[in-house]
């Protein structure tokens, strides 16, 4: 009711390798949604649908893959919508700086209240293509597009269930019931958070006078842990002025993780510390030297340039054509694999080109076979009805895919004189041999040459 919304979500990804995983959808189909939340390997997808869009909230709003925002990692996602603002994606506190295509938003009259709020996976998925893989803690969704500073202070706050743990070093400190305090919690499925270490006694007369802590080191089942060790630079002293008999004496404001490793039931902590109270409470501690190894031989230079994989070259297609991915999903998932996997040049082969020319064709396809995205693509020059054998309309085919395709301002792009040519020979070729053809057999054999060459591919 109030046209704006947000949801917000803890997740722990299981790979960057996922693609339209669904986090948290209001859904009706795969193809009707008032919103998606999903997973894109490194990337994270916002569909709203609303007066602007279509039924399934497209065009989406995508975190740009050279961020690789989605991390196989505990996170905190957060997507507001207002009709002024549009779509905005948070990870871990911070805008991701992506702009919504649409600019604002718009009213949401047009949402079904019959859909289905659903989690990790999306509505009728048979095949289990669609199932996040990984993590839920939470998921929120609140009636208002939150600030950035609510979001920041619930990214602050963190997620799931927060323990005090108290170490007791009363035989060290020669205090009564004196401890050192942590806030501990699960950080994901492979760690422990631990947090705000505090010097404090469960005796409100005591005094601390002034009692040095340094070089303080977590352990685990016997062990100091091989990585988190935040605290072993420390070096405080509580004194009477700075403690509290009701809080302690915190001792850093720096938290740190700690490899979990037979699990919350089954883990026990220690500390250890080179020095803690009086003198005779010390000992020199001295890091695990380091085996220097020969530098390994530099390998032969690799090349500047790169094939574009699966998932980009789909994502391109689709920002080039202004085609839904959902449009050709089908297709996609068919070639998918025949596409390349690495951005290897030495690893390029002929199947590889051969899938590429799939995609291509099935996006060039529905953008000619769609009056208002060929309209937007091409304008009001060409004639999809008339000959395709005139300079006139082969100028109105050729150009916008060239300009659209190729770009402008590039450190390396094709030459737009010889990829006029090339795609005019084609023309000439497709009219020896057919006689011309009709003009949007032509339009789509045209388009898919381009589109599926190194104009896109190589990058």
């Amino acid at each position: 009711a109030s046209g704006e919304y947000t949801v917000e979500a803890w997740v722990a990804p299981n790979n960057v390798a996922q693609e339209n995983a669904y986090i948290a959808s209001y859904s009706g189909s795969k193809d009707t949604s008032n919103f998606v939340l999903d997973q894109r390997e490194y990337q994270y997808e916002v569909r709203a649908r609303s007066d602007k869009t279509d039924n399934n909230g497209e065009p989406s709003l995508l975190t740009k893959d050279t961020d690789q925002d989605a991390q196989a990692s505990l996170q905190h996602v957060v997507v507001t919508y207002d009709p002024v603002h549009g779509r905005k994606i948070y990870v871990n506190g911070n805008d991701t700086g992506d702009t919504d295509p649409l600019g604002s938003g718009g009213n949401l009259s047009n949402w079904d209240d019959t859909f289905a709020f659903i989690l990790g996976d999306a509505p009728g998925d048979s095949d289990g293509k669609e199932q996040f893989l990984g993590l839920v803690k939470f998921v929120a969704i609140h009636d208002r597009a939150l600030t950035p500073e609510q979001i920041q202070q619930n990214f602050a706050a963190g997620v799931g269930e927060k323990y005090f743990v108290l170490f007791d070093v009363s035989q060290l400190t020669n205090l009564s019931k004196a401890y050192v305090m942590f806030e501990v919690s699960q950080y994901d499925s492979y760690a422990y958070l631990f947090n705000k270490p505090t010097f404090i006694s469960l005796d409100p007369t005591v005094k601390p006078g002034s009692l040095e802590i340094k070089g303080m080191r977590i352990g685990l089942n016997g062990h100091e842990a091989v990585v988190g060790q935040a605290y072993s630079t420390l070096d405080v002293t509580v004194t009477d002025a700075d403690y509290s008999s009701d809080t302690g004496q915190l001792l850093s404001t720096v938290g740190t993780v700690i490899p979990l490793e037979k699990g919350p039931n089954s883990d026990q902590f220690f500390l250890t510390f080179e020095k803690i109270g009086p003198t005779t409470s010390s000992h020199d501690y001295s890091d695990k030297t380091v085996v220097s190894t020969t530098p390994p031989a530099d390998l032969q230079p690799r090349p500047d340039a790169g094939f574009r994989n699966f998932e980009k070259l789909d994502a391109t297609m689709s920002k080039l054509t202004g085609v839904s991915r959902n449009a050709v999903q089908t297709t996609y998932l068919q070639v998918q694999q025949q596409m390349p996997a690495i951005p290897d040049l030495d690893a390029f082969g002929s199947s590889n080109q051969i899938g590429i020319a799939q995609l291509g064709a099935a996006y060039c396809a529905n953008l000619i076979n769609s009056a208002s995205l060929e309209s937007a693509f091409f304008g009001s020059n060409l004639n999809l009805s008339a000959s395709i054998d005139t300079t006139a309309q082969r100028s109105a085919l050729i150009s916008p895919i060239v300009a659209k395709f190729i770009g402008t301002g590039l450190k390396y792009q094709p030459d737009t004189a010889a990829a006029t040519n090339e795609l005019n020979s084609l023309i000439d070729k497709l009219c020896a041999k057919n006689g011309c053809p009709a003009t949007p057999v032509v339009a789509k054999a045209v388009c898919t040459a381009a589109l599926s060459s190194a104009i896109t591919t190589i990058h």
